[in-house]
């Protein structure tokens, strides 16, 4: 009769070196890292933006008087007060400037954020003395491993 291998999972070995990260960083760099998670949620809404507003610009600067017939254009033009159809493509492309210029002044601080934190991650990496949990918990890890290949 054939024995069972012992097989652990993929997902086990992700949350099991996730665990050991979450031991590894303090609270400070903990906030940090989760601070670069929403930031990196709102980038990804800032890039579908200012992509989605590209199709009504193209729109409206090959015809600026379509503006009049759309009831969403229409109802901008007149909360706006514009004098003309060609007044309401300006402004609108004085918008999506400014969209453009900030989605590329957050995505440079944003990258900018992430490598400081890398950076501070690698160096604290490299200073793995100071870390005993790291190191007890690889020694689990491979006392584990051990008896799962004396077993099987």
């Amino acid at each position: 009769m054939a024995k069972k291998k012992h097989k652990i999972s993929t997902l086990k070995y992700f949350l099991r070196s996730l665990k050991q990260i979450y031991m590894l960083i303090t609270f400070k760099e903990k906030m940090v890292f989760f601070l670069l998670v929403l930031m990196a949620v709102f980038s990804s809404f800032v890039e579908v933006m200012s992509l989605t507003l590209l199709m009504p610009f193209i729109t409206l600067a090959s015809d600026p008087n379509r503006a009049l017939d759309d009831k969403d254009w229409k109802m901008v033009y007149d909360f706006f007060h514009f004098s003309s159809p060609v007044r309401l493509m300006y402004f609108f492309s004085f918008c999506l400037v400014g969209i453009y210029l900030f989605r590329m002044f957050y995505g440079v601080s944003f990258t900018y954020l992430k490598g400081r934190f890398s950076n501070i991650s690698t160096l604290k990496a490299l200073d793995l003395f100071h870390y005993p949990k790291f190191f007890q918990s690889v020694a689990d890890f491979l006392q584990k491993q051990a008896q799962i290949f004396r077993l099987g």
